[in-house]
């Protein structure tokens, strides 16, 4: 598995596509166009394309904080390729590339019933620091 930072249009189109309703059960943002994402990478927000045996898989971001000692992050890893231990290795990519930035604290989201990511992050350090409700009424 390797990633490289998203740098074309192809990058962009593939990450907003990720953004589909297979891959989004556990995502608050459903759906972002490529310009979107086009408009959002800068220095400080970056995005990174997943791939496997030169197959896409799925992205990562990074975004840094002002001060660049801290970072959220979040990933998606696209739906055939789940369970074949590549959360845990973008995971590492991630540290590893968050420190090379000089990242000391990272800092991601998670719903509470994605109990699969929960196992996870866990499983490699992460520990939890806030509970958040989100509520909504339809009127």
């Amino acid at each position: 598995m390797k990633s490289y930072e998203a740098n074309k249009k192809s990058d962009y189109e593939y990450i907003s596509n990720l953004l589909n309703p297979d891959n989004t059960k556990y995502l608050l943002v459903k759906r972002v166009s490529p310009l979107e994402i086009i408009s959002d990478h800068s220095n400080d927000k970056k995005y990174f394309i997943i791939k496997n045996n030169k197959k896409l898989i799925g992205y990562y971001n990074i975004f840094l904080s002002k001060n660049k000692k801290t970072a959220r992050v979040a990933l998606i890893i696209d739906k055939p390729y789940r369970g074949k231990g590549f959360g845990l290795k973008t995971m590492m990519d991630i540290e590893k590339r968050a420190k090379k930035y000089g990242v000391k604290i990272l800092k991601l989201d998670v719903l509470m019933d994605n109990i699969v990511a929960i196992n996870l992050y866990n499983k490699i350090g992460f520990k939890e620091t806030h509970k958040i409700l989100f509520m909504e009424k339809k009127i």
